[in-house]
């Protein structure tokens, strides 16, 4: 099901009941009590895109269960390109009536997809919006000054977006930096100066040999370790 663009009035927007799942239910007490901003980084194919799936396919699956499916639509956009086509065929997800796909060119792109949305009245069925990556065009634009402005225009549009009781859940690209005290590499996504104080909840995805860890960062330490399968993940 595709994003198209829509001149309808504007919406007021309602805050959604629907509950979000990941299937593991340790992991849910910390990303989805409420509606957050969540922030999940890690090198490219950690699996950042399928936990964003399988977390659309648990909650899907869990609205299904209570009556709720009509009620429970979710936005994937894409930064990357259509690098997501062929994980969520896989999954049954790509022609869902429950979720919109879009794929933004750049962040003006991706805030007019936004703020689009919200003037439609299908906001009001929206239980989370998930951006694939959201750095993607800062990390390749970082010197502009413009696309640092752009960037955090972005996540104030989140910010209201959040507050009104949707979730946003968003992958980052990441780079290495230089620890100030000692001077050892670490990696961390771009952006991160605004990125760290806006997001809720932070995770970042290691691997390590054939294994995967989602190691909560903020607000509170926790690992999971788990896999990714042809059904979606597997929580160890």
């Amino acid at each position: 099901m595709s994003m198209m663009n829509s001149t309808g009035t504007d919406h007021v927007m309602k805050r959604f009941s629907t509950e979000l799942t990941s299937c593991n239910e340790k992991l849910d007490s910390v990303l989805f009590s409420e509606p957050k901003k969540i922030l999940i980084y890690g090198r490219a194919a950690s699996g950042k895109t399928n936990f964003i799936l399988n977390v659309i396919k648990c909650s899907i699956s869990k609205a299904r269960e209570t009556h709720d499916l009509y009620r429970t639509l979710f936005v994937y956009i894409s930064t990357e390109g259509p690098n997501y086509i062929e994980r969520a065929e896989q999954l049954g997800l790509l022609d869902s009536e429950n979720v919109l796909y879009a794929e933004a060119l750049d962040t003006l792109h991706l805030i007019s997809l936004i703020s689009t949305l919200i003037r439609t009245s299908l906001i009001s069925r929206v239980a989370m919006i998930a951006i694939d990556s959201i750095n993607f065009h800062y990390r390749v634009e970082a010197s502009s000054i413009d696309e640092t402005k752009r960037f955090v225009t972005l996540l104030t549009l989140l910010d209201v977006i959040s507050s009104n009781g949707i979730w946003v859940l968003a992958s980052a690209q990441i780079r290495e930096a230089v620890n100030n005290i000692d001077d050892l590499t670490h990696i961390e996504p771009s952006g991160f100066q605004y990125l760290e104080p806006w997001a809720d909840v932070i995770a970042r995805i290691e691997v390590l040999h054939q294994h995967r860890i989602l190691i909560v960062e903020k607000p509170k330490h926790l690992e999971i370790p788990f896999s990714i399968v042809k059904e979606g993940i597997a929580w160890h």
